[in-house]
């Protein structure tokens, strides 16, 4: 059986049958159309090392094409290559993306049975967790001909186990503020996650009024990258290198951002006002130190179209920081004070910070 919430009906008749209905206040978007739902999987799958297969089982990316005897080898020895892969999903909702990326996952990890891969998804909603444990995995195992049962339920213990479809790969479900579980995480890294988030990525369909949230507690989060549906204009914004903005220069800091397929307001129910772009951010080696970065970009675009040294002189620096200071920096960077911060690059930026931390 295929993802079984395509279906507008059934989807309602899902929600209804647990007291429910689609919560728009909440930033309920379902996709609905498996066009839309692959282009956002590919992405996802992307983001890993080009000879990894996309979840169909095709290469993908910029170096897609014939596979090569060398790389063929180098799959062949894939087991050896990397610990596993593990994405994470925020908000997956029914399962729409889920639904696909679990066979990717399951089409990658029955080759590599000496690598682990796990599937966890981070869900609020009790009924959007009922439904994804009751019916939609349910189905995929029934669609992928899988012998494998949905795991124990057992509300008093995290995660959900939804099951194992192979013994080195697991799919789980946390119920959680993704919010608050990625700031968890952050300060719960151990040099051992270091080590084997390499081919972490962190994915999800954002709910529009909350992806700056999101998007910045996932940066610090050890993991080869992420792949978020966004609105276009956010994403837009955020890869735009001619126009600066405070959230692109912190994010640029952390990570390289592409915009990657555009998904119409159609793909959705009920249909968004905007239209949607999956933004692609691959990790990078960090430009500056993010905490002051993050002081020095606060204060300087704190006024609308105000010069530098205006929005300096109005803001609370904190310790170590004066105005005086900063224009120091600017000037020992070779910036105008008198520049305002949208017409400023994030790479300027990044020399600013660079030049007090090591005064």
């Amino acid at each position: 059986m295929e993802y079984p919430f395509y279906s507008k009906s059934r989807l309602q008749s899902a929600l209804k049958a647990r007291n429910a209905a689609i919560r728009k206040s909440k930033g309920q978007n379902f996709l609905m159309d498996p066009n839309s739902v692959r282009k956002i999987a590919d992405s996802v799958f992307a983001l890993l090392d080009p000879l990894i297969s996309s979840s169909d089982g095709k290469r993908i990316g910029a170096e897609a094409g014939p596979v090569t005897e060398r790389e063929e080898k180098e799959r062949e020895k894939g087991a050896r290559r990397f610990p596993g892969i593990e994405l994470w999903e925020i908000g997956p909702g029914t399962g729409a993306l889920s639904h696909v990326l679990w066979q990717g996952l399951y089409r990658m990890a029955d080759p590599e049975p000496d690598a682990q891969f796990r599937w966890l998804g981070i869900e609020l909603d009790p009924v959007l967790c009922d439904i994804l444990v009751e019916e939609t995995f349910p189905a995929w195992s029934s669609a992928a001909s899988l012998s494998a049962s949905p795991g124990r339920r057992d509300e008093s213990s995290e995660p959900i186990i939804l099951g194992r479809p192979l013994p080195n790969l697991s799919l789980s479900l946390v119920r959680a503020d993704a919010r608050k579980w990625l700031q968890a995480a952050q300060s719960q890294n151990s040099d051992a996650e270091e080590a084997t988030a390499g081919l972490r990525i962190i994915c999800g369909n954002l709910p529009y009024y909350i992806s700056t949230e999101l998007l910045l507690a996932s940066l610090t989060i050890p993991s080869a990258g992420c792949a978020f549906l966004v609105q276009k204009e956010y994403a837009s914004r955020i890869c735009d290198t001619t126009k600066g903005s405070s959230i692109a220069a912190f994010v640029r800091n952390w990570m390289n951002p592409v915009m990657g397929p555009r998904i119409g307001k159609n793909a959705f129910l009920p249909p968004p006002a905007v239209e949607s772009c999956v933004l692609l951010l691959r990790k990078k080696e960090i430009s500056c130190n993010g905490a002051l970065l993050e002081k020095i970009l606060r204060a300087s675009f704190q006024g609308k179209r105000k010069t530098l040294r205006n929005s300096w002189k109005n803001a609370t620096l904190g310790e170590g920081l004066s105005p005086e200071l900063l224009e120091e920096a600017a000037t020992e960077c070779g910036l105008d004070a008198s520049a305002r911060a949208e017409d400023i690059k994030a790479e300027d930026f990044y020399r600013i910070v660079n030049w007090l931390d090591r005064r």
